[in-house]
């Protein structure tokens, strides 16, 4: 059974369908891509799957609960975790302190346990953080502060406070948005190793190396629908991809693209 399993899916603002019809699917486990032209609709359907638009249609399950109607605490409590594209970090904490705050797990008593007892819960929270920080490789940064990290840390840092919160799925939005070549590589390299430790991932980005090297799955939307899904070399090799992401003037390009993929397909 798929942890993240979405149906028919529709997102409409003011009559304009910005998702349309979309199904999508995660395995336990998987690094599932999501691409798409600039305005095709994939923080769109980001923000639907964690709570953050409810002007939906459609079904939206995740590890057998069905999160209709839910906001995005609930949604977060079943074990969904997401990362937004510009990393909003507090820059005047460290960055321990940064992922503590998405490590607590308060509830309307906790005001009223913590004067009774103070204290109580903040170890589990603080193991948490540091399980964090060593699966990002942030060990050395964890008491520097926000102010002092480059776009790249900021980005780990970002990445590792949704994974405080020790979800079972992570949606990622463009990570990899002004990183350089090899620190996208390293990104790649964690995402892989998250994946194989048994969290599942939806990667959304416009990097399409990182995306075709790391997914195991990737769906490409165009206008809202979704127009291609399969394994990254038979979507690369796609007519339709190739179009959407050239225009109609880039038809000389599909056979480039997928001699390419023919040549990947057949030494590999």
């Amino acid at each position: 059974m798929a942890l993240l399993d979405v149906r028919e899916l529709t997102v409409s603002y003011g009559g304009v369908a910005a998702n349309l019809g979309i199904d999508l699917q995660v395995e336990p486990g998987t690094v599932v891509g999501l691409i798409g032209p600039n305005g095709a609709g994939k923080t769109t359907f980001v923000d639907a799957v964690t709570g953050f638009t409810h002007a939906t249609t459609g079904r939206i399950e995740f590890a057998g609960t069905e999160l209709t109607g839910m906001g995005p605490a609930a949604r977060a409590r079943t074990g969904l975790a997401r990362t937004f594209q510009s990393v909003e970090l507090f820059d005047d904490l460290t960055v321990r302190d940064n992922l503590a705050v998405a490590a607590g797990r308060p509830r309307w008593y906790s005001l009223l346990v913590d004067l009774v007892r103070p204290g109580r819960g903040r170890n589990d929270g603080a193991d948490r953080v540091d399980r964090a920080l060593t699966r990002m490789g942030l060990e050395a940064l964890a008491e520097r502060p926000g102010a002092a990290l480059s776009h790249g840390q900021r980005t780990l840092v970002g990445m590792a406070r949704a994974l405080a919160a020790e979800p079972s799925l992570v949606l990622l939005d463009e990570p990899a948005a002004g990183l350089d070549t090899s620190e996208s590589r390293q990104l790649g390299t964690r995402i892989r190793g998250l994946a194989a430790e048994g969290l599942s991932i939806l990667l959304i980005d416009h990097d399409m190396e990182l995306v075709m090297d790391v997914c195991d799955d990737v769906y490409v939307l165009d206008f809202g629908r979704v127009i291609a899904h399969g394994p990254p070399a038979a979507v690369r090799a796609d007519p339709q991809v190739v179009a959407a992401y050239l225009g109609t003037g880039g038809a000389a390009a599909v056979g480039d693209v997928a001699e390419d993929a023919a040549v990947e397909a057949d030494h590999g």
